[in-house]
């Protein structure tokens, strides 16, 4: 999708950086393109369950992150459920457009 840098909108958002007024929102699809140290993506919300599943021994499912998630806890508990975590999500690299995020100034994070 192209952004159209002559609209209104564009315009008041520049201005609103100018000031030093922007706050940036991140979700978890803000790992988007980072690598970890398996040489892969972390995983967001529907692949998180799978994996979470597969580290318990479940069958592949459709169930929600926030099931799976918190079944997994019960299953493997919070320092098991912590190291797979960590495996995916610990010593990432980040993504080129990372770096070009983090050059902007934000009036929070």
């Amino acid at each position: 999708m192209a952004v159209n840098t002559n609209s209104q909108e564009f315009q008041l958002l520049l201005r609103q950086f100018e000031k030093g007024n922007v706050v940036l929102f991140a979700g978890a699809g803000f790992s988007l393109g980072a690598r970890n140290s398996l040489g892969t993506d972390p995983p967001l919300g529907p692949d998180l369950a799978r994996v979470l599943a597969k580290e318990c021994g479940w069958p592949d499912c459709d169930e929600d992150l926030p099931t799976v998630y918190d079944q997994a806890q019960k299953h493997l508990g919070s320092k098991g459920l912590n190291d797979v975590l960590a495996r995916y999500y610990r010593d990432c690299n980040p993504a080129p457009w990372h770096a070009q995020l983090a050059s902007l100034f934000w009036y929070r994070i």
